[in-house]
């Protein structure tokens, strides 16, 4: 009877866990639209999605600093791991900075600046947050960590009374505020996570997590070089690529990771091929939707809302390619951590963002929807052809392993 209740318990913390989660990314999408409704696609919301940029390049890191610290955190100290992770977060902070501050020359160094700073914080928050998840403080470390999406709704209504010259320095002072109220609630949390015998830090950690970075470098980079594209285009135009990318961003981090969440566990390694490989298998399908796809982007225009209607077309495939690019990546790690497939997936997004990149270079802005068909189809349709060849290899291999056992 105690372990039912224990149980129900358990599902209830989830359940809730993941409505939290949930209203938090749909509060961040509502607070991208309040931005539109109040200001339009206007200037004034170009110029302040180029300094968002940043911050949110910079929040791609939350990822790799958690796979680093949860596979370094029972064998190294805690304060010695989060130096670690920090240090090398600010050095690749300072070096978008510097990158964005080449190729658009003209930015506020103020305002990159608090960019910067906000994305810096909101990673040591995440970090502390998973930390104190970790052992044990699940709900209370997340209603800290959905903080941000409650506050900035009030925030930004507030702001728009403000007069506008003072609203883009004003909207990043908020960030920077409400992640340090964050951290000064965390320290409210406490925890038990003493484990005597740890070993220091060592050569071989740095590399583990280079190796973790650079897999989300070419996404960071590719998220400003976009951009920067867009913004040549016209008045709208960048605020609209914004909007776009974070509805794939909070598709991808939030509706298919909590379904991935869900099924771990219950994915055995030997599991037979399931509905999402099929689909993979089914290349009419997806050459169609190619094809058919790059018919569409092949048109240029400034009209806005021609441009409206290939971003949610974009959007649609992007979301189905990208559920099984995830769904399939997590299947082949839930058993093995692959390093090779890691490395060849981030450098395979780096050559990629690199290739748009000398686009920009070459002011080739002519049919800049071939761009993000590019990075958002076929980028992901040529990985997800390579993860089916890895995922049959996987299998193969383990299929003689369970033969070859008495």
């Amino acid at each position: 009877m105690i372990n039912i209740k224990k149980r129900i318990a358990k599902i209830n913390r989830h359940s809730l866990g993941i409505l939290l989660s949930l209203s938090s990314a749909s509060l961040g999408m509502l607070r991208d639209v309040l931005l539109v409704f109040i200001f339009g696609f206007s200037t004034l919301n170009d110029i302040l999605q180029i300094y968002l940029s940043l911050y949110f390049v910079i929040c791609f890191f939350s990822d790799p600093l958690r796979l680093t610290y949860l596979n370094l955190i029972a064998v190294r100290p805690f304060k010695q791991l989060i130096c670690l992770l920090l240090s090398v977060v600010f050095v690749f902070i300072m070096f978008f900075v510097g990158f964005m501050m080449v190729i658009k020359p003209n930015l506020n160094p103020y305002y990159m600046f608090l960019a910067a700073l906000g994305g810096f914080l909101n990673l040591f928050v995440s970090l502390l947050v998973f930390h104190k998840q970790r052992f044990g403080a699940y709900l209370s470390s997340l209603l800290v960590s959905v903080t941000p999406s409650f506050l900035m709704i009030p925030a930004v209504i507030t702001l728009a009374f403000l007069p506008t010259h003072f609203f883009v320095l004003c909207f990043l002072l908020t960030f920077v505020l409400i992640h340090t109220i964050q951290l000064f609630l965390l320290t409210f949390i406490r925890i038990q996570n003493y484990a005597p015998g740890k070993m220091p830090l060592c050569l071989e950690d740095l590399w583990f997590l280079l190796r973790h970075c650079i897999s989300v470098l070419g996404e960071q980079l590719f998220q400003i070089v976009g951009r920067l594209i867009f913004l040549q285009l016209g008045q709208g135009f960048l605020t609209l690529t914004s909007l776009f990318m974070k509805c794939l961003i909070t598709f991808r981090f939030v509706f298919v990771d909590s379904y991935i969440g869900m099924k771990i566990s219950s994915w055995s390694p030997g599991s037979a091929k399931d509905r999402f490989l099929e689909l993979i298998d089914n290349k009419h399908l997806n050459f169609i939707l190619i094809l058919a796809l790059l018919s569409i982007c092949s048109i240029d225009t400034l009209n806005f809302y021609f441009v409206g209607l290939q971003f949610l077309l974009i959007s649609i495939v992007s979301c189905y390619f990208s559920s099984l690019h995830r769904i399939v990546y997590f299947k082949i790690n839930r058993s093995i951590h692959n390093a090779r497939l890691v490395t060849f997936t981030g450098l395979v997004d780096l050559f990629s963002a690199l290739f748009v990149l000398l686009c920009l270079k070459l002011h080739v802005q002519n049919h800049s929807m071939l761009f993000v068909y590019f990075w958002y189809i076929l980028r992901l349709f040529i990985e997800i052809s390579i993860l089916r060849l890895y995922f049959n290899k996987f299998q193969m291999n383990l299929g003689k392993e369970r033969s070859a056992a008495p």
